[in-house]
């Protein structure tokens, strides 16, 4: 009867270290996966900013400076996306200014 519960004692222990190793395995997997996908993220932003010339401070003022001239870049978000670009080329095309979809000092002074 001795030997039975001393059995059973060291299985369940081999059991709660099996099971327990696992779930320090499955929990450092989980963790090396969201530094993966935090690094991903990462990267895309600085890749967006090295693709995206125009600061976030300029971005800002060119979107009020949009809307208020009645050309809508949508949400005002302090970023030059693709709505921010658009809008800019059509104020620039309606003010007869060369449509490069870029804040240059004349879409600027033409904006106010």
């Amino acid at each position: 009867m001795a030997r039975t519960r001393w059995f059973v004692a060291v299985i369940v222990v081999v059991a709660a270290i099996v099971v327990g190793g696992g779930m320090v395995l499955a929990a450092a997997a989980a963790n090396a996966d969201a530094d993966v996908r935090h690094a991903r993220n990462a990267n895309t932003r600085n890749a967006k900013a090295a693709k995206d010339p125009v600061r976030s401070e300029e971005a800002l003022l060119v979107q009020v400076l949009l809307d208020r001239a009645g050309f809508s870049v949508g949400e005002i978000d302090a970023s030059a996306g693709g709505k921010t670009k658009k809008a800019l080329m059509a104020f620039q095309t309606a003010k007869g200014l060369p449509a490069s979809g870029m804040p240059d000092a004349a879409t600027i002074e033409a904006l106010g």
